[in-house]
């Protein structure tokens, strides 16, 4: 496990959570300390807490389920961008301008992450998402999963249509990254869910390692 780096968020009640969503709650059913024979935990939250997947039964009826996505879409290669720290929204002008082939797996690095707006337990309706258009550029780019450093792909006041566009290719959606450590380049990813069956999202794990290739 050498160089490899976590990129998910620990699961707490710090975590910032979607408005209307609940927040995470981990409590003891039992603990060594109070006499008790075992440590025990429960914990209550939504399946789109912290960093987690989004499958394309979120919008889709009768799409891929969670534990419907092929394995070999979440432990792969993918292409870190960065995206500059004034630009609020993700683009197809911007992603045009790009000067490279594009892989079918992008994670990008935005403003959310030099603003720690994931470690920040207020949500933040001004991050950085991609617009429709944009989503649209990647689906006609073949892009298969597409990850983004804070808890929606989309921007917050126009989040369902980036969303669908992109599920109803059978795009997989990786949210909440924590990309604070991670430098614009190619690297090998692991993503697990939880595998919970037919549900449209579930929290993962996410590990990264730098690509012996870093140069596209």
């Amino acid at each position: 496990m050498q160089n490899w780096i976590d990129v998910s968020i620990p699961i707490s009640s710090d975590l910032p959570v979607w408005p209307g969503d609940p927040t995470p709650q981990v409590t003891w059913l039992s603990q060594i300390i109070r006499g008790e024979g075992i440590n025990l935990s429960k914990i209550e939250m939504s399946l789109h807490s912290g960093t987690h997947i989004d499958a394309p039964s979120h919008f889709i009826e009768g799409g891929l389920s969670i534990d419907e996505i092929p394995l070999d879409l979440l432990i792969a290669e993918v292409q870190v961008i960065n995206i500059p720290k004034e630009l609020k929204i993700i683009k197809e002008s911007f992603l045009n301008a790009l000067n490279y082939e594009i892989p079918d797996k992008i994670f990008f690095k935005t403003n959310n992450s030099f603003m720690h707006y994931l470690h920040n337990k207020s949500f933040v309706k001004d991050y950085v998402g991609i617009d429709p258009a944009g989503a649209k550029w990647l689906v006609d780019h073949k892009v298969k999963v597409v990850g983004i450093d804070y808890l929606s792909v989309a921007p917050y006041w126009d989040a369902a249509e980036t969303h669908r566009i992109l599920l109803e290719s059978n795009v997989i959606i990786i949210e909440g990254l924590d990309l604070r450590l991670i430098q614009e380049g190619k690297y090998r990813f692991v993503c697990l869910p939880i595998n919970v069956k037919g549900r449209e999202a579930a929290p993962a794990r996410v590990l990264m390692q730098m690509s012996n290739d870093q140069v596209l």
